[in-house]
């Protein structure tokens, strides 16, 4: 062999393969946490206590369901495409596009700050949803204490932010809709469902048929308004159109306006439906909760076991329960 045969610089995987094998010996590891066996039983244990506490201490947890599908007004109206928008567009000279689906603006609006509006004008639901902060009869705010409150508050005073620990508003509503209420699709039949979780189940089956419902109401008001404009705008150009083609294609929309209309109107669900439900559910999280603090404190106690090392000798108080590695 040749000095340059024995210059010529390794492949960089056998380099890394030979770092990993002379850095980490997985037997090493092992005997490392065997030696700590104690330690590491110890923190699964402590953890499964922790996390039967925690399950104790949350309660009871319902989950309320609906199942939703398109109102019958989203296909009447053409929910899926351009309809009087097109058409209107190609009258004045504009490109047509395609409208969003009712049924798709709908699950948008549950977490929308409109519905929260509505919500809280209608039914209070701010002071509801947080009761624990707010008095439903005076209104009045509990500040938010501890160190999260003081922390978040240091954070805002600093970047010149509002208080965050003040009174809760209609948006830190949509936030709580918006995360809260669940949203699952099925790709087979294309059915919504709607989940709500609460631990008192009349109050999870009447909130989320609520939400619903404001939903409802509120794209129906909107449309109305939207819908009202409309048919104005049209009458001024059939008084003033003076094209026999012209009059005519205005005379048709102005037909599909008034039918748009006349479905804001009707007493009836706009945009969604609700064909099953609610149904509450009780949810048992015990063994889930209990599971995850047993795993995360298994953890903690391998680290502990794993850089026992690290920490110098003269804190080491527990070199009587675990042998010197």
């Amino acid at each position: 062999m040749t000095i340059l045969d024995e210059a010529q610089p390794r492949a960089p995987t056998a380099a890394i393969r030979e770092f990993l094998r002379n850095s980490i010996s997985l037997a090493d590891v092992t005997r490392q946490i065997w030696s700590g066996r104690l330690v590491v039983v110890a923190a699964l244990v402590f953890g499964l206590m922790y996390g039967l506490l925690q399950a104790r201490r949350a309660g009871p947890l319902y989950s309320a369901i609906v199942s939703v599908m398109p109102a019958q007004t989203d296909a009447d109206m053409g929910g899926g495409g351009g309809g009087a928008i097109g058409m209107l567009a190609s009258l004045t000279g504009g490109g047509g596009g395609s409208q969003v689906p009712k049924f798709t603006q709908f699950l948008f609006t549950i977490g929308s700050v409109g519905v929260a509006q509505r919500l809280d004008r209608d039914h209070d639901t701010v002071c509801v949803i947080y009761r624990g902060l707010c008095d439903p009869k005076t209104h009045v705010w509990k500040r938010r204490t501890g160190m999260r409150a003081a922390f978040n508050g240091f954070l805002a005073r600093v970047a010149g932010l509002p208080d965050p620990n003040g009174p809760l508003t209609v948006i830190d509503l949509a936030q709580f809709n918006a995360g809260a209420i669940g949203v699952t699709k099925d790709k087979a039949t294309g059915l919504v469902t709607l989940s709500f979780q609460h631990p008192n189940p009349n109050f999870a089956a009447d909130y989320l048929k609520l939400v619903l419902t404001t939903a409802n109401d509120y794209m129906r008001e909107q449309d109305r308004s939207t819908q009202r404009n409309m048919v104005e705008y049209v009458a001024r150009r059939l008084s003033t159109s003076t094209n026999v083609e012209q009059h005519q294609s205005l005379s048709n929309l102005m037909l599909q306006q008034e039918r748009r209309l006349m479905m804001t109107e009707v007493n009836a669900p706009y945009a969604a439906t609700i064909l099953d439900g609610p149904t509450v559910m009780p949810l048992n999280t015990v063994l889930r909760t209990t599971m995850l603090n047993g795993f995360f404190w298994m953890m903690i106690g391998i680290a502990a076991v794993l850089f026992r090392n690290v920490v110098p000798k003269r804190y080491r108080f527990w070199s009587r329960v675990w042998p010197r590695s």
